[in-house]
């Protein structure tokens, strides 16, 4: 057939839903009736036919057993839970504070490693600088005390540098390439300029 068939509509649908739903709930109500239900009325009807006596006690025990019965149940789901809410609010409490514990214990081991760093540090640039304080002195007396000074300056990146002072092309120094220690404006800070002497013709 080259026709689709046309889909039922909502309403329709619900209704059949609903109606299979009866249906099952029906059916399993009727299995319930004819496998519990009847059988227990059944023995009930048998049991007070036989035993009348006995059979009001026991209706009247379970009447009067039904409240306390109930009361029983529904205290021990609330002592159960309340015991499990109280198990994991302890447990989170014992997580945080020992989390705390190992984040405190975390932050002073940062802090000791930044102490050690610096202390390994300012050791290790107070030996080069004395021993290039040594080796400066050793080789340009004053001088060298006075270029010493100069780099240690620029290593901390203030105060006077160390600079060559240029060379004239035309004439001939006592020395090559003596450094000198200037200040920002350039002026000489006290190391004796080196004259040139100028070759006669």
């Amino acid at each position: 057939m080259g026709a689709t068939e046309e889909k039922a509509p909502p309403q329709e649908q619900l209704e059949s839903t609903f109606d299979r739903s009866a249906s099952a709930v029906r059916d399993y109500a009727h299995r319930f009736e004819s496998s519990y239900g009847r059988r227990a009325l059944d023995t009930g009807a048998s049991f007070y036919a036989e035993h009348p006596a006995l059979f009001a006690v026991v209706a009247v025990f379970g009447s009067l057993s039904l409240l306390p019965v109930l009361t029983f149940v529904g205290f021990s789901l609330f002592v159960i839970t309340s015991i499990l809410l109280f198990a994991l609010g302890c447990a989170a409490g014992v997580i945080i504070a020992v989390e705390l514990f190992l984040l405190s214990i975390l932050l002073a081991t940062l802090l000791l490693v930044a102490v050690l760093s610096f202390f390994v540090l300012a050791s290790g640039a107070a030996a080069y600088a004395t021993f290039r304080l040594c080796r400066l002195a050793y080789k340009g007396g004053v001088k060298g005390v006075y270029a010493w000074v100069g780099e240690v300056a620029a290593w901390v990146g203030v105060g006077p540098g160390v600079v060559s002072k240029k060379r004239d092309p035309n004439a001939t120094y006592d020395h090559n390439g003596d450094i000198i220690l200037v200040d920002g404006k350039g002026e000489n800070k006290g190391l004796r300029d080196v004259k040139p002497k100028v070759e006669e013709s």
